[in-house]
């Protein structure tokens, strides 16, 4: 018998799923959307790096043991029914990412903003050769919200000193009436090859949402005016835009 990869249980009718699943230890990816009468999830193999639960409003118990592994992607979007308990073992488990319904930040993100940015300034310490955070979104009805980045900025005498995470988070559409939780770690190492920065003091930990980068033209006011080039009038004329709710 050979462990599976991927596993899908789309089922409306699905109420239960085999304790047997833990002993699947190849797999990697559980989809078990729209599950409607599932109400339990039972321990889950440690080599699960995707859990797609989008659908399952019935759900309400997590076993406690089933998130191990730190690069696993959570999606528990529309599982209204979470009970507090299983909402602590999805809030708190190291993972790439995690959605969840919850109309409020959790209380361990104490730092906090109500603006698209938010920057907490740290008493000046050495500059670190690598950061790790995590850090949850609350994401409101109907929108979509674009990517998420962060940068770090340090500052010695005259000379700041900026980084900035390779990785861009992707926030997903929110087509349900209740708010949801978007929860995410990132991590990145500090670029040390520059001797001048060697006294650098870290300060300042910022994180921003942004409209992509592929939408050249931008503005941050309630109109955007684009100036071409004179040319005569087409007869019709197609655009793609982005805008940040």
């Amino acid at each position: 018998f050979t462990s599976p990869v991927s596993l899908c249980l789309r089922c409306v009718g699905l109420k239960t799923i085999p304790d047997c699943i833990r002993r699947l230890s190849g797999l990697s990816k559980l989809v078990i959307t729209m599950c409607r009468k599932l109400r339990a999830l039972p321990q889950l193999p440690d080599s699960l790096i995707s859990i797609n639960a989008h659908g399952c409003e019935s759900l309400e118990s997590i076993d406690s043991s089933s998130f191990q592994n730190p690069d696993i992607c959570l999606n528990f979007y529309g599982c209204f029914y979470l009970n507090q308990k299983a909402r602590k073992i999805i809030e708190t488990s190291a993972c790439k990412y995690a959605l969840l319904p919850g109309r409020k930040v959790p209380a361990h993100f104490t730092h906090r903003a109500t603006s698209d940015s938010l920057t907490i300034n740290l008493t000046p310490t050495p500059l670190p050769s690598s950061i790790r955070f995590k850090a949850c979104i609350l994401l409101p009805r109907h929108s979509r919200l674009g990517t998420v980045s962060c940068s770090v900025s340090g500052k010695q005498n005259d000379l700041t000193v900026e980084y900035g995470s390779n990785q861009l988070h992707h926030m997903p559409y929110i087509n349900e009436p209740e708010v949801h939780l978007y929860i995410f770690e990132d991590s990145f190492s500090l670029n040390q090859d520059y001797p001048e920065t060697e006294e650098t003091t870290f300060r300042k930990l910022s994180f921003g949402v942004e409209v992509p980068a592929d939408f050249t033209h931008q503005a941050t006011s309630g109109s955007l005016t684009i100036n071409i080039t004179p040319r005569s009038l087409p007869s019709s004329v197609r655009f793609k835009a982005c805008i940040l709710l």
